[in-house]
């Protein structure tokens, strides 16, 4: 059942929603993401889906998968930018204001906020999201393997100058910039906190782009300054595969799906490289790959060669 959003419910005794921004063109995804959810979202999370005003008659042909509310993105009361900011889209920046703005929902403390490209690969629930206390987990990582491939290497360079930025603002120190991609969870009340930190200090959304296009970041870093002592520091949430190599590498290691529910509750393909094929990728995952089974017998003939090379040495001497 798909219902409609239309006013703030003013409702927060729900400790975490999940939130999804999308669009008509991403709705296949989203399929996938809100199969995943009917599944393993075994403590049912509300689920929140915001899209464009006009697609919200489009987002109905997924009613019957699972119950969601659907948020026409005119709900937030915002100034959007009304042309592309270093040469992002109008809709990218739209989507990272509103993320920013989404404790105005008013629906819960906390948001998971999902990308469409997500899928859940196991059950979760409030203990992987927040501690005891009820603090919220964040996810805080330097991604240095990333910066030391050479696939990533260009994006990376350019992704930490903006990252910089964004620190400066905070005076961070930026020897140890720690921060993350998505797929994570924002506190309403550290939301609101923001949102009077930019009032205070001028920054409108379309600053905030210009400063640096990073909506994540902008929540980290603030969070990291002002509000240091509720962070409570934990690695990602759901296994981000940003370029195709990392897929590749995952599958030459033997890793599958069962692999990485032990460690995530979800797996994201970016869809820049994985287009309209991650069906088909995530099927691969569930089995071992032929290269790690080929890689497995040949280490073992080595290892076996080895060892008659070590014995034939030894009766010699």
């Amino acid at each position: 059942m798909m219902a409609v959003l239309t006013s703030q419910e003013n409702n927060t005794a729900v400790d975490i929603a999940i939130f999804v921004k999308s669009y008509a063109p991403d709705f296949p995804n989203l399929k996938r993401l809100l199969n995943s959810c009917a599944k393993f979202n075994n403590e049912k999370f509300p689920i929140y889906i915001c899209v464009p005003d006009e697609e919200i008659e489009q987002l109905r042909s997924l009613e019957g998968i699972c119950d969601f509310t659907a948020v026409p993105e005119s709900f937030f009361k915002v100034d959007f930018p009304n042309e592309k900011i270093h040469g992002r889209s109008l809709g990218y920046l739209r989507q990272q204001i509103v993320k920013l703005s989404v404790h105005h929902l008013r629906v819960a403390a906390n948001y998971m906020i999902l990308d469409s490209d997500a899928v859940m690969i196991r059950p979760f629930g409030r203990s992987d999201f927040l501690s005891e206390s009820g603090t919220p987990y964040t996810v805080l990582v330097e991604d240095l393997d990333q910066f030391t491939a050479p696939w990533y290497r260009m994006y990376a360079d350019r992704r930490r100058e903006f990252l910089v930025s964004i620190a400066k603002r905070f005076e961070l120190s930026t020897d140890h910039l720690r921060t993350c991609h998505g797929n994570v969870l924002f506190s309403a009340k550290v939301l609101a906190n923001f949102e009077a930190w930019c009032e205070h200090e001028g920054l409108t959304p379309s600053k905030l782009m210009e400063i640096g296009p990073y909506e994540f970041s902008w929540y980290n870093f603030f969070l990291q300054s002002k509000m240091p002592e509720t962070v409570i520091p934990i690695e990602p949430f759901v296994r981000y595969l940003h370029v195709k190599n990392e897929y590749r590498f995952l599958r030459y290691q033997g890793i599958t799906i069962n692999d990485l529910a032990r460690s995530y509750v979800g797996i994201c393909l970016n869809s820049n490289w994985a287009h309209g094929n991650v069906d088909s990728y995530l099927r691969r995952l569930t089995r071992t790959s032929i290269a790690y089974k080929v890689s497995k017998i040949r280490n073992l003939t080595e290892r076996v060669v080895n060892g008659v090379v070590r014995r034939l040495k030894l009766s010699r001497g």
